[in-house]
């Protein structure tokens, strides 16, 4: 005898019919759940791919915004060390 048949003969004289199809039928909904589970990891994936690009993105942009407005902080602290106070401030 195969082993085949030899399962198929065991699962239909010793295992209670109900429990059978209750176990096949737990088979069949784990490979809907697989196929569920590969979506969504999927869908994950691609939503922390887009959120990543676009925090680089932000980031470069502030970055050149942090330089823009350091230069200028530069730029106003040199001009107020090379004015006198007295013109700066107004007359009381």
């Amino acid at each position: 005898m195969t082993d085949n048949l030899m399962t198929q003969i065991t699962l239909d004289c010793l295992l209670n019919k109900e429990q059978y199809n209750k176990c096949n039928n737990n088979i069949n909904s784990n490979n809907n759940s697989r196929k569920d589970k590969k979506f969504y990891k999927k869908r994950i994936y691609n939503l922390t791919k887009e959120y990543l690009i676009f925090f680089q993105m932000l980031d470069a942009l502030l970055s050149n915004i942090y330089i823009h407005v350091f230069n200028i902080l530069g730029q106003s602290i040199e001009m107020i060390s090379y004015n006198p106070i007295i013109k700066i401030l107004p007359n009381r």
